[in-house]
């Protein structure tokens, strides 16, 4: 089974601007204790800007049935970063 996906995600950056993060969905199989199991992400494209809120844009394709989960997080971005999740700086969608 193949289903995608359109997504949407309205951020608040406050004084942030699209260049220093990234905003990723973060999706795949959902446990019964409600956690996502072998998590996919994909970036996010930011395609518009409302003040502070910026929106950004993407697909995803869930690639098995069942009960699937899906939230999207956003990430520091920075070339000298080299593994951003690790850091604990990652803001999950509420």
């Amino acid at each position: 089974m193949r289903q995608s996906m359109e997504l949407r995600a309205e951020v608040d950056l406050g004084s942030l601007s699209p260049d220093e993060v990234e905003v990723q969905a973060y999706y795949g199989i959902m446990d019964h204790h409600d956690e996502i199991t072998s998590p996919l992400s994909k970036s996010l494209k930011c395609v518009a800007k409302k003040g502070s809120i910026y929106q950004f844009e993407g697909a995803i394709t869930f690639y098995e049935g069942g009960l699937q989960g899906l939230t999207i997080r956003v990430l520091p971005r920075h070339p000298q970063l080299t593994s951003n999740p690790d850091m604990f700086l990652c803001t999950w969608a509420e």
